[in-house]
């Protein structure tokens, strides 16, 4: 599960096709929920490691001008928290 903060609801819709456009064999598009405000939950599945997975939304981010802080990785984390730098 990814989680991004600090996204308004105008966002959540370009984010969900921001990843549902680069599904592949590897990386499959689960679920989606925006029921909080500014917080938006995706649910992904990538074959490979995390630290994969975070690099790829990175640079998914970047290509579609979303302004993000690199998430924190370590062993015993499933989820990655991606916050929205609003500067």
């Amino acid at each position: 599960m990814d989680c991004f903060s600090s996204f308004d609801k105008n966002e959540s819709g370009r984010l969900r096709r921001m990843i549902q456009d680069k599904e592949d064999k590897s990386f499959c598009y689960l679920s989606f929920d925006n029921s909080v405000p500014s917080i938006i939950l995706i649910w992904m599945r990538q074959a490979g490691c995390l630290e994969d997975l975070a690099d790829r939304i990175i640079r998914m981010m970047d290509t579609n001008s979303f302004e993000v802080e690199e998430p924190i990785i370590a062993p015993d984390i499933r989820n990655l928290v991606f916050l929205h730098n609003n500067d």
